[in-house]
Protein backbone atom coordinates (compact mmCIF):
# COMPACT_ATOMS: atom_id res chain seq x y z
CA UNK A 1 0.00 0.00 0.00
CA UNK A 2 1.44 3.56 -1.29
CA UNK A 3 0.95 6.46 0.96
CA UNK A 4 0.24 9.80 -0.60
CA UNK A 5 -0.08 13.20 0.57
CA UNK A 6 -3.31 14.46 -0.31
CA UNK A 7 -1.74 18.10 -2.06
CA UNK A 8 0.25 15.47 -4.00
CA UNK A 9 -1.89 12.46 -4.69
CA UNK A 10 -1.10 12.84 -8.26
CA UNK A 11 2.84 11.79 -7.24
CA UNK A 12 4.15 8.00 -7.37
CA UNK A 13 7.63 6.92 -6.81
CA UNK A 14 10.16 6.71 -9.27
CA UNK A 15 8.69 4.74 -12.34
CA UNK A 16 6.47 3.50 -9.97
CA UNK A 17 9.12 1.02 -8.17
CA UNK A 18 9.73 0.76 -4.90
CA UNK A 19 13.36 -0.35 -6.06
CA UNK A 20 14.29 2.70 -8.19
CA UNK A 21 13.06 4.92 -5.25
CA UNK A 22 15.37 3.33 -2.66
CA UNK A 23 18.45 3.20 -5.28
CA UNK A 24 17.45 6.89 -6.02
CA UNK A 25 16.89 8.17 -2.46
CA UNK A 26 20.17 6.76 -1.18
CA UNK A 27 21.69 8.49 -3.77
CA UNK A 28 19.63 11.89 -2.98
CA UNK A 29 20.69 10.63 1.22
CA UNK A 30 24.86 10.97 -0.15
CA UNK A 31 23.96 14.15 -2.28
CA UNK A 32 22.75 15.97 1.15
CA UNK A 33 25.75 14.98 3.45
CA UNK A 34 27.94 16.24 0.86
CA UNK A 35 26.26 19.96 0.25
CA UNK A 36 26.87 20.13 4.23
CA UNK A 37 30.30 19.36 3.77
CA UNK A 38 30.91 21.20 0.48
CA UNK A 39 27.98 24.11 -1.06
CA UNK A 40 29.83 24.23 -3.78
CA UNK A 41 27.19 23.94 -6.40
CA UNK A 42 23.61 25.20 -5.01
CA UNK A 43 20.35 24.68 -7.25
CA UNK A 44 16.76 26.13 -7.01
CA UNK A 45 15.50 22.96 -8.37
CA UNK A 46 17.21 19.91 -8.65
CA UNK A 47 16.65 17.48 -11.14
CA UNK A 48 17.68 13.57 -10.09
CA UNK A 49 18.36 10.89 -13.00
CA UNK A 50 16.86 7.89 -11.32
CA UNK A 51 18.79 4.70 -10.33
CA UNK A 52 17.41 1.22 -11.57
CA UNK A 53 19.91 -0.94 -10.69
CA UNK A 54 22.08 -1.85 -8.01
CA UNK A 55 25.43 -1.69 -10.30
CA UNK A 56 24.86 1.73 -11.31
CA UNK A 57 28.30 3.50 -10.36
CA UNK A 58 26.49 6.63 -8.34
CA UNK A 59 24.49 4.40 -6.40
CA UNK A 60 27.73 2.66 -5.36
CA UNK A 61 29.74 5.51 -4.51
CA UNK A 62 26.45 6.92 -2.83
CA UNK A 63 25.92 3.10 -0.97
CA UNK A 64 29.61 3.67 0.36
CA UNK A 65 29.30 6.41 1.54
CA UNK A 66 26.29 5.87 3.71
CA UNK A 67 27.39 2.49 4.96
CA UNK A 68 30.47 4.67 5.91
CA UNK A 69 28.34 7.05 8.25
CA UNK A 70 26.08 4.63 9.58
CA UNK A 71 29.39 2.30 10.98
CA UNK A 72 30.49 5.72 11.85
CA UNK A 73 27.15 6.03 14.36
CA UNK A 74 27.37 2.62 14.97
CA UNK A 75 30.70 3.00 16.77
CA UNK A 76 29.68 6.45 18.17
CA UNK A 77 26.29 4.77 20.27
CA UNK A 78 28.88 2.87 22.26
CA UNK A 79 32.18 5.48 22.82
CA UNK A 80 29.99 8.68 23.20
CA UNK A 81 26.29 9.40 23.24
CA UNK A 82 26.36 13.32 22.73
CA UNK A 83 28.05 12.87 19.15
CA UNK A 84 25.56 9.86 17.84
CA UNK A 85 22.42 11.92 18.76
CA UNK A 86 23.08 14.65 15.99
CA UNK A 87 23.91 11.92 13.45
CA UNK A 88 20.34 10.68 14.80
CA UNK A 89 18.94 13.78 14.65
CA UNK A 90 19.88 14.33 10.88
CA UNK A 91 18.73 11.01 9.62
CA UNK A 92 15.41 11.26 11.52
CA UNK A 93 14.72 14.77 10.35
CA UNK A 94 15.23 14.36 6.78
CA UNK A 95 13.17 11.37 6.78
CA UNK A 96 9.70 12.78 6.14
CA UNK A 97 11.42 14.27 2.40
CA UNK A 98 13.47 10.94 1.87
CA UNK A 99 10.28 9.76 -0.84
CA UNK A 100 9.08 7.15 2.26
CA UNK A 101 5.32 8.91 1.13
CA UNK A 102 5.98 10.17 -2.47
CA UNK A 103 6.82 14.04 -2.97
CA UNK A 104 6.94 16.15 -5.86
CA UNK A 105 10.28 17.33 -4.94
CA UNK A 106 12.52 14.44 -4.82
CA UNK A 107 15.74 17.14 -3.48
CA UNK A 108 15.61 20.80 -2.06
CA UNK A 109 17.84 22.75 -0.33
CA UNK A 110 15.28 23.86 2.01
CA UNK A 111 14.50 20.32 3.53
CA UNK A 112 17.64 20.94 5.15
CA UNK A 113 16.60 23.27 7.81
CA UNK A 114 15.82 21.40 10.56
CA UNK A 115 18.81 18.52 9.94
CA UNK A 116 21.51 21.34 9.81
CA UNK A 117 20.91 21.30 13.65
CA UNK A 118 22.15 18.29 13.90
CA UNK A 119 25.47 19.17 11.80
CA UNK A 120 25.92 21.92 13.66
CA UNK A 121 25.37 19.97 16.96
CA UNK A 122 27.95 17.67 15.71
CA UNK A 123 30.69 20.58 14.56
CA UNK A 124 30.35 21.86 18.04
CA UNK A 125 30.20 18.87 20.16
CA UNK A 126 33.52 17.49 18.15
CA UNK A 127 35.00 21.08 18.67
CA UNK A 128 33.99 21.00 22.54
CA UNK A 129 35.08 17.21 23.15
CA UNK A 130 38.80 18.57 20.99
CA UNK A 131 39.76 21.99 22.84
CA UNK A 132 42.48 21.34 24.49
CA UNK A 133 44.48 20.03 21.73
CA UNK A 134 42.51 22.33 18.94
CA UNK A 135 43.44 25.37 20.99
CA UNK A 136 46.44 24.39 22.28
CA UNK A 137 49.50 26.78 21.12
CA UNK A 138 50.84 24.37 18.80
CA UNK A 139 47.95 24.10 16.79
CA UNK A 140 46.44 27.80 17.55
CA UNK A 141 47.65 29.50 14.41
CA UNK A 142 46.39 26.65 12.27
CA UNK A 143 42.97 26.52 14.19
CA UNK A 144 42.66 30.16 13.37
CA UNK A 145 43.56 30.18 10.14
CA UNK A 146 40.90 27.17 9.40
CA UNK A 147 38.31 29.19 11.13
CA UNK A 148 39.03 31.81 8.89
CA UNK A 149 39.16 30.04 5.64
CA UNK A 150 35.76 28.18 6.16
CA UNK A 151 33.91 31.18 7.78
CA UNK A 152 35.10 33.48 4.57
CA UNK A 153 34.24 30.50 2.45
CA UNK A 154 30.46 29.97 3.98
CA UNK A 155 30.41 33.68 4.21
CA UNK A 156 30.97 34.56 0.32
CA UNK A 157 29.10 31.29 -0.76
CA UNK A 158 25.84 33.00 1.28
CA UNK A 159 26.40 36.76 -0.16
CA UNK A 160 26.54 35.61 -3.97
CA UNK A 161 23.55 32.87 -2.78
CA UNK A 162 21.21 35.77 -1.50
CA UNK A 163 22.20 37.84 -4.69
CA UNK A 164 21.37 34.84 -6.94
CA UNK A 165 17.85 34.92 -5.46
CA UNK A 166 16.74 39.04 -4.69
CA UNK A 167 15.60 38.64 -8.24
CA UNK A 168 13.44 36.02 -9.80
CA UNK A 169 14.55 36.12 -13.52
CA UNK A 170 18.40 35.98 -12.27
CA UNK A 171 17.37 32.62 -10.00
CA UNK A 172 15.47 30.66 -12.51
CA UNK A 173 17.96 31.81 -15.56
CA UNK A 174 21.44 30.58 -13.27
CA UNK A 175 18.82 27.23 -12.29
CA UNK A 176 18.21 26.54 -16.01
CA UNK A 177 21.96 26.44 -16.49
CA UNK A 178 22.66 24.41 -13.55
CA UNK A 179 19.96 21.78 -14.16
CA UNK A 180 19.95 21.53 -17.58
CA UNK A 181 16.62 19.32 -16.79
CA UNK A 182 14.82 21.35 -15.20
CA UNK A 183 11.54 21.67 -16.57
CA UNK A 184 10.59 23.90 -13.69
CA UNK A 185 12.95 26.70 -14.01
CA UNK A 186 11.95 26.27 -17.99
CA UNK A 187 8.36 26.89 -16.70
CA UNK A 188 8.98 29.89 -14.20
CA UNK A 189 11.40 31.35 -16.80
CA UNK A 190 8.32 31.48 -19.07
CA UNK A 191 5.80 32.85 -16.58
CA UNK A 192 8.46 35.99 -16.26
CA UNK A 193 8.85 36.22 -19.80
CA UNK A 194 5.16 36.34 -19.99
CA UNK A 195 4.21 38.75 -17.34
CA UNK A 196 7.15 41.19 -18.83
CA UNK A 197 5.25 40.93 -22.37
CA UNK A 198 8.40 39.46 -24.03
CA UNK A 199 5.53 36.36 -25.11
CA UNK A 200 7.91 34.88 -27.76
CA UNK A 201 10.55 33.95 -25.24
CA UNK A 202 7.91 32.74 -23.02
CA UNK A 203 6.53 30.35 -25.33
CA UNK A 204 9.95 29.21 -26.11
CA UNK A 205 10.69 28.63 -22.38
CA UNK A 206 7.42 26.83 -21.80
CA UNK A 207 7.90 24.59 -25.20
CA UNK A 208 11.31 23.38 -23.42
CA UNK A 209 9.94 22.79 -19.83
CA UNK A 210 7.24 20.70 -21.94
CA UNK A 211 9.87 18.56 -24.14
CA UNK A 212 11.85 17.92 -20.93
CA UNK A 213 8.54 16.20 -19.03
CA UNK A 214 5.69 16.67 -21.72
CA UNK A 215 3.35 15.54 -18.90
CA UNK A 216 3.90 18.77 -17.05
CA UNK A 217 0.47 20.40 -16.45
CA UNK A 218 1.54 23.61 -15.26
CA UNK A 219 3.37 24.38 -18.18
CA UNK A 220 0.66 23.24 -20.92
CA UNK A 221 -1.90 25.61 -18.91
CA UNK A 222 1.10 28.74 -18.99
CA UNK A 223 1.57 28.09 -22.53
CA UNK A 224 -2.27 28.04 -23.15
CA UNK A 225 -2.36 31.17 -21.25
CA UNK A 226 0.56 33.07 -23.07
CA UNK A 227 -1.04 32.09 -26.35
CA UNK A 228 -4.26 33.35 -25.54
CA UNK A 229 -2.21 36.75 -24.57
CA UNK A 230 -0.44 36.71 -27.82
CA UNK A 231 -3.84 36.68 -29.03
CA UNK A 232 -3.43 33.17 -31.11
CA UNK A 233 -6.63 31.42 -29.80
CA UNK A 234 -6.37 28.17 -31.61
CA UNK A 235 -2.76 27.04 -29.99
CA UNK A 236 -3.84 28.14 -26.35
CA UNK A 237 -7.09 25.98 -26.74
CA UNK A 238 -5.14 23.06 -27.53
CA UNK A 239 -2.62 23.70 -25.05
CA UNK A 240 -5.52 23.79 -22.42
CA UNK A 241 -7.22 20.59 -23.76
CA UNK A 242 -3.49 18.92 -23.50
CA UNK A 243 -3.74 20.09 -19.37
CA UNK A 244 -7.02 18.56 -18.95
CA UNK A 245 -6.26 14.91 -20.82
CA UNK A 246 -3.51 15.30 -18.14
CA UNK A 247 -5.94 15.74 -14.81
CA UNK A 248 -9.67 16.76 -16.06
CA UNK A 249 -10.24 17.67 -12.61
CA UNK A 250 -7.02 20.18 -13.16
CA UNK A 251 -8.93 23.55 -11.89
CA UNK A 252 -6.48 26.41 -13.44
CA UNK A 253 -7.11 25.07 -17.09
CA UNK A 254 -11.19 24.87 -16.73
CA UNK A 255 -10.54 28.65 -15.37
CA UNK A 256 -8.57 29.63 -17.96
CA UNK A 257 -10.73 27.37 -20.95
CA UNK A 258 -13.52 29.24 -19.93
CA UNK A 259 -12.03 32.76 -20.19
CA UNK A 260 -10.69 31.47 -23.77
CA UNK A 261 -14.45 30.57 -24.35
CA UNK A 262 -16.00 33.77 -23.08
CA UNK A 263 -13.30 35.73 -25.21
CA UNK A 264 -15.00 33.92 -28.31
CA UNK A 265 -18.45 34.65 -27.03
CA UNK A 266 -19.04 31.64 -25.92
CA UNK A 267 -20.48 32.31 -22.83
CA UNK A 268 -22.67 28.98 -22.40
CA UNK A 269 -19.50 26.98 -22.58
CA UNK A 270 -17.56 29.23 -20.34
CA UNK A 271 -20.41 28.93 -17.83
CA UNK A 272 -19.66 25.50 -18.06
CA UNK A 273 -15.52 25.77 -17.54
CA UNK A 274 -15.94 28.09 -14.78
CA UNK A 275 -18.62 26.00 -12.86
CA UNK A 276 -15.53 23.22 -13.65
CA UNK A 277 -13.58 24.98 -12.19
CA UNK A 278 -15.45 25.77 -8.85
CA UNK A 279 -16.39 22.51 -8.67
CA UNK A 280 -12.27 21.38 -8.27
CA UNK A 281 -11.56 24.24 -6.30
CA UNK A 282 -14.16 25.21 -4.27
CA UNK A 283 -12.08 28.22 -3.29
CA UNK A 284 -10.99 29.83 -6.43
CA UNK A 285 -12.27 32.62 -5.82
CA UNK A 286 -11.08 34.04 -9.80
CA UNK A 287 -13.06 31.16 -11.01
CA UNK A 288 -16.03 32.79 -9.12
CA UNK A 289 -15.47 35.98 -10.35
CA UNK A 290 -15.04 35.08 -13.92
CA UNK A 291 -18.20 32.85 -13.34
CA UNK A 292 -19.90 36.29 -12.28
CA UNK A 293 -18.96 38.42 -14.89
CA UNK A 294 -20.28 35.99 -17.69
CA UNK A 295 -23.47 35.79 -16.11
CA UNK A 296 -23.48 39.97 -16.02
CA UNK A 297 -22.76 39.51 -19.81
CA UNK A 298 -25.76 36.97 -20.14
CA UNK A 299 -28.51 39.53 -18.14
CA UNK A 300 -28.91 36.90 -15.49
CA UNK A 301 -27.66 39.36 -12.36
CA UNK A 302 -29.13 37.36 -9.45
CA UNK A 303 -26.82 34.33 -10.27
CA UNK A 304 -23.67 36.89 -11.03
CA UNK A 305 -24.80 38.07 -7.62
CA UNK A 306 -24.01 34.78 -6.03
CA UNK A 307 -20.97 34.44 -8.09
CA UNK A 308 -19.59 37.44 -6.97
CA UNK A 309 -20.33 36.94 -3.23
CA UNK A 310 -18.23 33.40 -3.08
CA UNK A 311 -15.38 35.23 -4.66
CA UNK A 312 -15.62 38.24 -2.34
CA UNK A 313 -15.84 35.48 0.82
CA UNK A 314 -12.84 33.64 -0.47
CA UNK A 315 -10.80 36.68 -1.10
CA UNK A 316 -12.03 39.96 0.43
CA UNK A 317 -9.60 42.57 -1.28
CA UNK A 318 -10.40 41.16 -4.69
CA UNK A 319 -10.89 44.49 -6.29
CA UNK A 320 -12.18 43.13 -9.84
CA UNK A 321 -15.20 41.41 -7.70
CA UNK A 322 -16.63 43.74 -5.64
CA UNK A 323 -17.09 45.71 -8.98
CA UNK A 324 -18.73 43.18 -10.87
CA UNK A 325 -20.51 42.59 -7.65
CA UNK A 326 -21.76 46.86 -8.26
CA UNK A 327 -22.42 46.19 -11.83
CA UNK A 328 -24.36 43.26 -11.22
CA UNK A 329 -26.66 44.68 -8.32
CA UNK A 330 -26.92 48.40 -10.67
CA UNK A 331 -28.12 46.43 -13.62
CA UNK A 332 -30.12 44.36 -11.50
CA UNK A 333 -31.90 47.90 -10.03
CA UNK A 334 -30.54 47.28 -6.53
CA UNK A 335 -28.97 51.06 -6.21
CA UNK A 336 -28.43 50.96 -2.94
CA UNK A 337 -26.48 47.73 -2.42
CA UNK A 338 -24.60 49.20 -6.20
CA UNK A 339 -23.61 52.03 -4.40
CA UNK A 340 -22.10 50.22 -0.96
CA UNK A 341 -20.18 48.26 -2.98
CA UNK A 342 -18.63 50.53 -5.58
CA UNK A 343 -17.64 53.33 -2.27
CA UNK A 344 -15.60 50.24 -1.23
CA UNK A 345 -14.18 49.61 -4.80
CA UNK A 346 -12.87 53.11 -4.61
CA UNK A 347 -11.34 53.06 -1.25
CA UNK A 348 -9.14 50.24 -2.78
CA UNK A 349 -8.26 52.11 -5.60
CA UNK A 350 -9.08 55.86 -5.74
CA UNK A 351 -8.16 55.85 -9.35
CA UNK A 352 -10.98 53.13 -10.40
CA UNK A 353 -11.39 54.90 -13.63
CA UNK A 354 -14.65 51.95 -14.44
CA UNK A 355 -15.73 52.73 -11.10
CA UNK A 356 -15.86 56.38 -11.34
CA UNK A 357 -17.73 56.13 -14.23
CA UNK A 358 -19.91 53.18 -12.30
CA UNK A 359 -20.89 55.57 -9.40
CA UNK A 360 -21.91 58.55 -11.35
CA UNK A 361 -24.23 56.52 -12.90
CA UNK A 362 -25.71 55.36 -10.05
CA UNK A 363 -25.85 58.97 -8.02
CA UNK A 364 -27.80 59.33 -11.36
CA UNK A 365 -30.37 56.60 -11.05
CA UNK A 366 -30.84 57.83 -7.89
CA UNK A 367 -31.45 61.38 -8.55
CA UNK A 368 -28.31 62.56 -6.31
CA UNK A 369 -25.23 64.95 -7.32
CA UNK A 370 -22.47 63.46 -8.50
CA UNK A 371 -19.44 64.27 -5.98
CA UNK A 372 -16.73 62.97 -7.90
Amino acid sequence: MVLHNPVESHVSYPEGSILVNFLTMSKVLACYIKLFILPVTLCADYVIPYSTSPFDISFILSFLLLAAVVVIAYRLFFSSKILFFPVVWFFVSLLPVLNIVPIENLMAERYLCLPVIGFCMLTGSLLAHHQSKIFSSKYRLITAVLFIVILAGFSFRTITRNTTWRDQTVLWTNTAKLSHDSFRAHNNLGNIYRNAGRFDEAIQELKQAISLYNDYIDAHNNLGVTYRKKGMLKEALSEYQKALQINPRYPYAHNNLGVLLAKSNYLDLAITEFSNAVACKPDYADAYNNLGATYIRKGLYEKAITECLNAIKYNNNYIDAYYNLSTAYFNNKQLDQALETIKLVLTMDQNHHDARELISMIMKQKGLPDKR
